[in-house]
């Protein structure tokens, strides 16, 4: 049995991996192909969070060669493009491996104590519920707060990706494996797709690049946005899962180490910390609490001792990271020669084609048209020169209304 559960493990964690590298390929996509097979046996569901995390790893490579913009181009760089740009790439990766490595120990970690503190028996998990429209009204706020600078351009922004996101939550895609939910044919346009389509109009070729070794500022700046990133994710797991990209968003970008590792390790760490609610409430919040409800369904779970399913999905985890830590700096090492040879365009464009033939089979036509729009209306801010933050709206504006009690 144990060669059984370390096997689908270790098949998960080289699925990701592979993912990963596939720019635009985000983990959510594949993860409901998984869930709506109900694999069995049982051991199978551990390579879900194996996959998902080993997924968060290696695609940091192609988020940081793909897509830099021209210099005179009218695309808003990243700060990981930033510091290609500025020859210092695999600088960039290193950090925000690190800080991911970083954040799955920490957010593990953390697990029981979230648990303890949102559920019982500090039950703030119930006070959250009750402030929720509050804390979404402040957090649409903020959004828009950002966008101070160019206030119309980034209110249109706005408005645009919350009405679409109302008016995807109204449809139904269905493909070859059965319904999906809207969001993953949604979002995937408004991120993956934009961000596609914006790297083959506007990637500039990728200067040379200085592989220096990470200074011990470097690495604490790494390990403190871990812990960092973690305490907020399991403050915020019970809001919404737009929430990450937020607190991110407070991490000015001129600092831009501690930019990249904040949001990398807040991405993971929510991730993970996400099971500090499914198993208690079966309310999932991310794309991989969402596949794993069947199993907490099947152990469900209410007060004591852990259910040994779930420390099984946590010791998976952690050897999942274990894995991809070390394969990404490795192909992190080969990557920017790789960047500089093969033609960025080219690429951008079979990821985008892969990921238009996995929203027909997945979500049909009703998916299909929904990556359409979302591609469409995510090039917008780069259009408007407006923050791609704002893109947030689509999860943020529906989780308020329905926070609030109003139907649609």
């Amino acid at each position: 049995m144990e060669l059984s559960w370390l096997g689908w493990c270790l098949a998960g964690a080289l699925a990701g991996i592979a993912a990963g590298l596939v720019p635009g390929l985000h983990a959510n996509t594949l993860l409901p192909i998984v869930a709506a097979l109900r694999p069995e046996p049982p051991e199978l569901v551990v390579a879900l969070p194996a996959f998902a995390t080993a997924h968060a790893f290696t695609s940091i490579l192609p988020a940081t060669y793909l897509g830099i913009p021209d210099p005179e181009g009218s695309l808003l760089a990243l700060p990981a493009h930033q510091m290609v740009a500025e020859g210092q790439g695999p600088r960039a990766v290193r950090i925000a491996v690190h800080a991911t490595f970083a954040a799955v120990v920490a957010s593990v970690v953390l697990l029981l104590p979230a648990i303890w503190l949102l559920q019982e028996p500090g039950r703030l998990g119930a006070s959250i519920q009750s402030l929720l429209p509050w804390v979404l009204a402040a957090l649409a706020l903020w959004l828009l707060f950002l966008g101070w600078r160019k206030p119309l351009a980034n209110l249109v922004c706005f408005v645009l990706a919350g009405l679409f996101g109302l008016f995807a939550a109204r449809l139904h895609p269905s493909g070859l494996l059965g319904p999906v939910t809207p969001l993953g044919p949604a979002l995937a346009g408004l991120f993956a797709g934009a961000g596609l389509v914006a790297a083959v109009v506007g990637s500039a070729s990728t200067p040379p690049q200085d592989d220096e070794p990470l200074t011990r500022r470097s690495t604490r700046v790494a390990g403190r946005a871990a812990w960092v990133g973690s305490l907020a994710a399991a403050l915020l797991v019970p809001v919404s899962a737009a929430t990450p990209a937020l607190v991110g968003s407070l991490i000015p970008a001129r600092a831009k180490e501690r930019s990249i590792a904040v949001v990398a390790a807040i991405g993971v760490a929510h991730q993970t910390l996400a099971l500090a609610t499914l198993w208690p409430t079966l309310r999932p919040r991310t794309g991989l609490a969402a596949a794993l409800v069947p199993a907490a369904e099947a152990q469900p779970w209410s007060g004591g001792a852990l259910p040994p399913l779930l420390l099984a999905l946590l010791a998976t985890t952690l050897l999942a990271a274990l894995l991809a830590h070390p394969a990404t700096l490795l192909l992190g090492r080969r990557i920017p020669d790789l960047a500089a040879r093969l033609p960025a365009r080219g690429i951008s464009i079979a990821a985008l084609a892969l990921l238009g033939v996995l929203q027909v089979g997945l979500g049909g036509w009703h998916g299909t048209a929904l990556f359409v729009a979302g591609t469409a209306i995510g090039l917008v801010p780069l259009a408007l020169q407006a923050r791609r933050l704002q893109l947030i709206a689509c999860l943020l504006l529906p989780a308020l209304l329905r926070s609030a009690g109003v139907s649609f």
